[in-house]
């Protein structure tokens, strides 16, 4: 069952880019490539990575870092959902000030922060309705270009970017559920 799982959560082959062509998943049921941070119940279900009941801001992190990539992931978020894909992070600077954050939060007061964008660097060119299904993100970073589409649609473009590498996490603030699926990675 553990290798029916990761293949859902993601592990895979694809040809896309001539770099390489080898996708792996990011997270796998078994546990040893990721740890917790916070108090959110994350739990494998029906190839899904569930974030749900946290109190504080709560995260899935990779147990290594990672500096030029491609990744993809599904999210499904409910109404009052704050989550995110943080990269380039320290493991112990788990903050959108320190690393990188792709926001999922549709409902967010700030633009700045809504899906779709880079917390604090950019605003995404497109407004996003990610609530109640299912959607993509792809996340670019190569050198000090990050880009990022949300359900195919380029929502950021954004160079300048002067954290190098770090690990990469899932993250769920406080409130809401989120599930993640197929998250893969393509080192470039």
């Amino acid at each position: 069952m553990a290798g029916a799982l990761a293949f859902l959560l993601g592990s895979c082959t694809a040809t896309t880019h001539p770099e390489t062509d080898e996708w792996h998943a990011l997270f796998d049921v078994v546990g040893t490539s990721w740890s917790f941070v916070g108090d959110a119940i994350w739990s494998f279900s029906d190839g899904e990575l569930i974030a749900a009941n946290a109190t504080t801001n709560s995260f899935i992190v990779t147990n290594r870092t990672y500096s030029d990539f491609r990744l993809q992931a599904e999210f499904y978020p409910v109404d009052e959902t704050n989550s995110g894909i943080y990269f380039r992070c320290a493991p112990d600077r788990l903050t959108a000030t320190e690393c990188y954050e792709a926001n999922i939060a549709d409902n967010h007061q700030n633009e700045q922060s809504r899906t779709g964008s880079l917390v604090g660097y950019s605003v995404p060119n497109v407004r996003s309705e990610t609530i109640n299904r299912w959607n993509s993100y792809e996340i670019v970073a190569l050198g000090t270009k990050i880009q990022i589409w949300t359900n195919g649609v380029q929502t950021v473009e954004f160079t300048s970017a002067t954290i190098p590498n770090g690990v990469i996490a899932l993250q769920l603030f406080k409130t809401g559920e989120v599930r993640f699926r197929n998250i893969r990675i393509q080192e470039l």
